[in-house]
């Protein structure tokens, strides 16, 4: 996606939510995959950069500290809040991260939780978190 975006700007008019720079464009980056210039403003201000990321938003994708600093922000802000108490819930994590696989993709929170309990049975979790907080 990102390589199709980049060469001769395709993506521009993706992902703007009407928050973001002129020629920028904010689809996901990094670990947490940060998407839409709104979340890049809040993280860059929240995390003491100013408007860094909403200048530069491929920082988040090409600087490991930013990168992760960004993705403990995210967990923190928005994933932590709503799973608390309900840590169990594996449907919450992707609410949290990916509110549109809840409504209206959601064949693709469905084969989330799939792959997440095929990982969990090859690491040999036994305490596996409830498919429950997303779209049901």
């Amino acid at each position: 996606m990102s390589k199709v975006c980049l060469e001769g700007n395709h993506c521009l008019g993706l992902y703007d939510d009407g928050n973001g720079l002129p020629n920028r464009t904010y689809y996901g980056r990094g670990f947490i995959q940060l998407t839409w210039a709104a979340n890049y403003k809040v993280a860059s201000e929240c995390l003491g950069l100013g408007d860094k990321l909403l200048k530069d938003p491929d920082l988040v994708a090409t600087d490991i500290k930013i990168n992760m600093l960004v993705s403990v922000w995210y967990w923190k802000a928005r994933v932590q809040p709503l799973i608390k108490g309900k840590e169990d819930s594996f449907g919450l994590t992707t609410k949290g991260i990916n509110p549109e696989e809840c409504v209206r993709v959601n064949r693709l929170a469905k084969r989330r939780y799939r792959i997440y309990l095929k990982v969990a049975d090859a690491l040999k979790i036994e305490n596996k978190a409830k498919e429950n907080g997303c779209y049901n």
